[in-house]
């Protein structure tokens, strides 16, 4: 695909923001209606199919309008790691010139004293 460019900011870059920020979303959907699921069984539990199949679009629905409306910040926390991940990695290519991706250590030591 070719890309336009927008100054600093390529057109692939920035349909592949909106990408990531849907599959984001979306996932903070899913997991949103996993929890409501939960929280709404006592109240379906001896329901009809029809009923339990209402409630699960209930669910569906106010999971997607919580997700869209900013949810409880799983898909913000995703986009930025994906984010720096991607930064990071664009950094190390840039200083390495063979496109090598190293990860930093983290700042605990990972080895123990006396191991």
């Amino acid at each position: 695909m070719i890309g336009i460019s927008l100054g600093n900011v390529s057109y692939n870059s920035i349909e592949k923001d909106i990408k990531i920020k849907k599959i984001a979303s979306d996932f903070e959907a899913i997991l949103l209606k996993e929890i409501l699921k939960v929280a709404f069984k006592p109240l379906t539990e001896k329901k009809s199919f029809y009923q339990r199949m209402y409630y699960d679009m209930f669910l569906d629905s106010i999971s997607k309008k919580l997700a869209s409306a900013g949810g409880v910040g799983i898909a913000r926390f995703i986009i930025e790691n994906l984010n720096d991940r991607d930064r990071y990695s664009s950094e190390q290519q840039n200083r390495s010139g063979f496109g090598e991706i190293r990860r930093p250590l983290s700042q605990k030591s990972i080895y123990r004293k006396g191991a």
